[in-house]
């Protein structure tokens, strides 16, 4: 029912008919295919249990999905609340404490230092507040971007990620899920140790534990 997944596995099945195996067939289309789906259908092809293997494969993609939608729901609820936290400073900052400074201005009381402080706050607020969101908008395209070319930075990430309170906990969890069933999947299949250190490096989806398991495959 979809076009460009149909015309995917013609692509595909155009190849495997000009003699091409399955895995490389694949791997010709990484955006649908990671490299661990083709390594494991090409250790199908290799030892003659591809059936199998795609059996656990399909089974190995649905538990990994729901890892996924388990991490997201669990992150789902404090992401939520540092939004609408964020929104209501803003809101606040530009509407509320403009409305009572015109309370205190009319009553000719003087306000305390500290309300002074945070009136002037808004007042900076109101006078910019469009340029700081943008800014911040900014800032934050700026980042995603910068983690998407810097590989030191992925790493700063991804090591900060594990050590946040609460999210870092889940963070955690979700990678060690990642790396033992992806481990599991590729010892069923009869996939040497090595190799598919290899593999299992990237599924973690962060870069610690990648590393980490580099260093153990240099050990083995």
């Amino acid at each position: 029912s979809n076009a460009s997944m149909t015309n995917l596995l013609l692509n595909i099945r155009g190849d495997i008919e000009q003699g091409t195996s399955l895995g490389v067939a694949f791997s010709k289309h990484p955006k649908h295919f990671d490299r661990l789906f083709c390594s494991l259908v090409s250790a199908g092809e290799a030892g003659g249990v591809l059936d199998s293997l795609l059996d656990k494969l399909a089974t190995y993609m649905e538990k990994t999905q729901a890892i996924k939608r388990k991490v997201k729901s669990a992150l789902m609820y404090p992401t939520v609340v540092i939004f609408v936290a964020i929104a209501l400073v803003i809101c606040m900052m530009m509407f509320v404490l403009p409305a009572f400074k015109k309370v205190y201005e009319g009553m000719g009381a003087e306000l305390p230092g500290m309300t002074q402080v945070v009136m002037n706050m808004s007042d900076f607020f109101v006078a910019n507040g469009w340029w700081i969101i943008l800014g911040m908008i900014g800032l934050i395209i700026g980042l995603v971007q910068w983690h998407k070319r810097s590989f030191g930075f992925q790493k700063r990430v991804d090591g900060w990620l594990l050590k946040v309170p609460i999210f870092g906990d889940i963070v955690r969890k979700a990678a060690i899920a990642r790396w033992a069933r992806t481990t599991a999947t590729l010892f069923a299949a009869g996939v040497p140790l090595v190799e598919a250190l290899d593999s299992v490096a990237g599924a973690a989806g962060n870069i610690i534990y990648a590393q980490a398991t580099h260093q153990i495959k240099a050990q083995r």
